[in-house]
């Protein structure tokens, strides 16, 4: 929001790229819209009830890199 990266409010997006395919690098500067970045294989499962959505970024050793929650 405004150029300024925030936990609450607004829309979510959540963008999981490192499924499969080449890997990219990144911009040579932290953009103020992205809250985590990893170069690396892994994937995205999402857990999903009535009012509550769970997210866990899981790495191709199964290793746990990242986890996100998003309340209804």
């Amino acid at each position: 929001k405004e150029g300024v990266y925030s936990t609450s409010g607004g829309v979510y997006y959540i963008q999981s790229g490192g499924g499969g395919g080449n890997l990219e690098d990144f911009s040579p500067t932290h953009q103020s819209f992205s809250g985590k970045t990893q170069r690396g294989h892994h994937f995205l499962k999402i857990d999903i009830s009535p009012d509550r959505l769970d997210g866990k970024m899981i790495d191709i050793d199964g290793r746990l890199k990242d986890v996100f929650s998003i309340e209804k």
